[in-house]
């Protein structure tokens, strides 16, 4: 394989098409070359062989004549090229982070659970699977659709150095930016670009900083037995409310592969992939919209593509690869799940003369006892894992119960997780803060309302009954983000839970689904967006015992919220235009930890916050 900035132009030479007559045809010239050969060979008989033996000369001109006969037969065969690429592509996507095994709980594995062969993924096993691979097939493309950052305490406490280790053992070819990506801001990202020793892209990213234009690339070209594969990055436009990315500006994605895809096609690019960070409705649509793709690498919504019969507990979520015919030739989707439990394993083949994908064949490959964990990767881990001890062995309380932080849960209805976080946010205020904005002696609360986007929850898993410790703090909450109290409307609290529902998609559920504490909700999704709140009660503040009373438009309302929302993250724009926002001393990570030093052993349930008509 050949990695190139550009095309360097097509080498004049003979084609032909993969059809039973062009077959023939070169058959049988080819067969009719070998035969005059031989025939030309054989007439020099023994006899003229004897008479031609004392004239150097002549014997000579025979082997010249016998020699141009061999060398014009080959030169004519191998202008032939076999008009086809077999192309072997792997790939991942929202590893998070995850660098050692996990189990179905996406916790680290125990003893019972490598038993039982339940413990999964990890950068050893990953590196020992990918191995196997390079080493059966010849062309092999290995892919990150982004989101290596955020998600356990390995980024919390080596933010990308670990991450370029990893991936740089490992080999990739070509990494696409995840919104996590831009969690730290281009303070955060810069130095992964300039430590991977593979392309980082997103061809929909512009920037006046000077630095990132350099290192970020919109796409790369490879070449496989003179085949040229180009490959697209891109990464969802929402990065800009979903994280630190302020300093950025994102395109359309449709409209950006569309024209990059039209340019590698003019430059020589024979088969375009394109691998971004958008979520499962958007690689759809670009295999539906954009002309010239081929494949489509995808990632954010953890979404679990796979033929035929589970190999584990993830819920299928469509075939894989899914294919589409809409813009006259198959296009193929593919992810890979989430957290490196899987592998990402495609072949296909690609027809040249006919310019598309003519065959596939593949499914995730599930990363379990079957790949031992290589040697080199886990020395390479050997010398961050000592660093985490401190954090894996201090215990800060205990649960009673299971705790549920998945993503398949907390974005998409009431998890206990978010209660307990939730409900902790408002005691910590009351404890610690002086400010009291009621107007007579009944207030009880500074907020009687928190409300949590479901985004913010990292650890997408179900901790079992037993200690907490610091590692699990730091994995729930561990962006460093503080908290805000502030006042709102009656009618701006109506858009806020309006906006909580905007996009609520079972396969791709968004993190601006609300955790609360001091609200009810009923929510109808038959209807309109922005008329979907069937009912609304809010916890009273000032009163001498909290109840629930019923929405008033005209009421004002105190709450908490984190300071991502304050800025208008997950598109929550009422809060940007209140006034008199105070800020609260204290980060996401101190309020998880100080929750169960506190609190333990807690126990808080689901308690019909959050309903649907």
């Amino acid at each position: 394989m050949v990695r190139e900035a550009r095309n360097s132009g097509k080498k004049n030479r003979l084609q032909f098409t993969e059809t039973i007559s062009s077959l023939t045809n070169f058959k049988m010239i080819y067969r009719a070359g070998i035969y005059l050969l031989l025939s030309f060979a054989l007439s020099w008989t023994v006899d003229s062989l004897n008479s031609l033996k004392n004239s150097a000369s002549s014997l000579t001109n025979f082997k010249m004549i016998y020699q141009a006969g061999i060398y014009l037969l080959l030169s004519f065969t191998l202008s032939w090229t076999v008009d086809s690429l077999k192309l072997t592509l792997i790939h991942t996507n929202d590893i998070h982070s995850r660098f050692t095994p996990i189990n179905n709980e996406l916790k680290d594995c125990t003893a019972a659970d490598i038993a039982a062969n339940e413990c999964f993924g990890g950068a050893a096993k990953r590196m020992t699977a990918v191995r196997r691979i390079r080493k059966k097939y010849k062309n092999v493309l290995f892919l990150d659709a982004g989101d290596q950052y955020q998600g356990t305490l390995w980024y919390v406490l080596f933010r990308h150095k670990a991450i370029a280790d990893v991936m740089n053992a490992l080999r990739y070819d070509a990494m696409a930016l995840g919104n996590h990506e831009f969690d730290h801001a281009l303070a955060g990202l810069l130095p992964l670009l300039r430590e991977a020793k593979f392309p980082i892209m997103a061809a929909n990213v512009a920037s006046d900083n000077e630095e990132l234009q350099a290192l970020l690339k919109p796409y790369t070209i490879f070449t496989f037995d003179d085949v040229k594969v180009g490959v697209i990055g891109y990464v969802t436009p929402l990065t800009k409310k979903l994280s630190k990315a302020h300093e950025v500006e994102f395109e359309d994605e449709i409209q950006v592969l569309t024209r990059f895809a039209a340019q590698l096609k003019e430059e020589g690019v024979n088969m375009i992939i394109a691998v971004g960070h958008s979520g499962i409705q958007m690689d759809r649509l670009i295999c539906q919209k954009v002309p010239n793709i081929d494949i489509v690498v995808g990632g954010h919504t953890n979404t679990f593509l796979y033929s035929g019969k589970p190999p584990s507990v993830e819920e299928i979520q469509g075939p894989y690869p899914e294919i589409y015919n809409d813009q006259g030739k198959p296009c193929l989707v593919v992810t890979d799940y989430a957290f490196g439990k899987y592998l990402g394993f495609l072949k296909v083949e690609y027809d040249k003369e006919l310019d598309r994908v003519t065959k596939w064949k593949g499914n995730p490959i599930l990363l379990d006892n079957r790949f031992h964990a290589s040697r080199e990767m886990e020395n390479i881990l050997a010398t961050y894992k000592h660093q985490l001890h401190e954090f894996t062995s201090t215990v800060i309380g205990s649960t009673a119960v299971k705790i549920d932080g998945r993503f398949s849960t907390c974005r998409l209805q009431e998890c206990n997780l978010g209660n307990m976080l939730t409900d902790h946010l408002v005691r910590k205020v009351m404890k610690e803060s002086d400010v009291r904005l009621g107007e007579n002696g009944d207030s009880w609360a500074p907020a009687p309302i928190a409300l949590l986007n479901s985004g913010a929850i990292r650890n997408y898993m179900i901790h079992t009954a037993g200690n907490v410790t610091l590692e699990d703090a730091y994995s729930i909450m561990p962006f460093g983000t503080q908290f805000k109290l502030l006042e709102v409307t009656g009618r701006q609290l109506m858009d806020v839970f309006e906006n909580s529902v905007s996009q609520y998609w079972p396969d791709g559920p968004w993190g601006r689904f609300l955790q609360m504490s001091g609200a009810r909700v009923a929510y109808n999704l038959s209807m309109p967006v922005g008329k979907r709140v069937h009912s609304l009660q809010v916890r009273c503040g000032d009163c001498p015992i909290p109840i629930y009373k019923n929405w008033d438009p005209e009421e004002s309302y105190r709450l908490l919220i984190s300071t991502f929302m304050a800025k208008g993250g997950d598109d929550f724009s009422v809060f940007p235009k209140v006034p008199n926002h105070k800020l609260l001393n204290f980060t996401d990570t101190e309020l998880v930890i100080d929750f169960f030093r506190t609190s333990s052993p807690v126990w808080t349930g689901i308690e019909n916050r959050i309903t649907f008509v």
